[in-house]
């Protein structure tokens, strides 16, 4: 079973969801572990989290993660990365995308227990306000379909920040 013990672990647990693998990729979690992308539901448990990411890859064409830096720390169970990247998706129309992100990495031991992403919405990146971030054919209230789950814009816009 592949661990994270290093800089060159947690690098290579990029390289495996760059290479759209889901089933190595969750193989560096714990069986209970949780993984939580931008504002979606965690998802509990090495399973769940594969099949998560199966679909996940299944609606883009490709993705690669340039890693910036990675800090290291401690919490209560073990060790914590915190990893500054550049993610460039390809979608299955070809556009490319590219956003920051920063993924922090909670382990027990060798696997990861908690996996929390931020990213910037690139739908904020071109808009002022998110009620003009409509692409033809979304509707324009409800939910906004996209990686691994997002806020309706009605929420993105009303909900207060904590």
């Amino acid at each position: 079973m592949p661990s994270v013990t290093d800089v060159c672990g947690v690098t290579r647990v990029f390289e495996t969801i760059d290479e759209m693998k889901a089933d190595e990729y969750a193989s560096y979690f714990a069986a209970d572990a949780r993984f939580r992308f931008g504002n979606a539901e965690p998802i509990v448990g090495r399973q769940p989290i594969q099949d998560a990411m199966v679909v996940f890859f299944s609606t883009i064409k490709g993705l690669r993660h340039e890693v910036v830096g990675v800090w290291e720390g401690e919490w209560a169970q073990g060790d914590v990365y915190s990893v500054e990247t550049e993610v460039t998706y390809t979608r299955t129309d070809d556009e490319v995308l590219s956003l920051p992100a920063t993924s922090t990495m909670r382990m027990y031991g060798a696997l990861i227990q908690d996996w929390r992403t931020l990213r910037t919405s690139p739908r904020s990146t071109k808009c002022a306000d998110p009620r003009e971030c409509v692409r033809p054919g979304e509707p324009a209230e409800g939910p906004t379909p996209g990686l691994m789950g997002r806020a309706s814009r009605r929420d993105a816009v009303e909900r207060p920040l904590p």
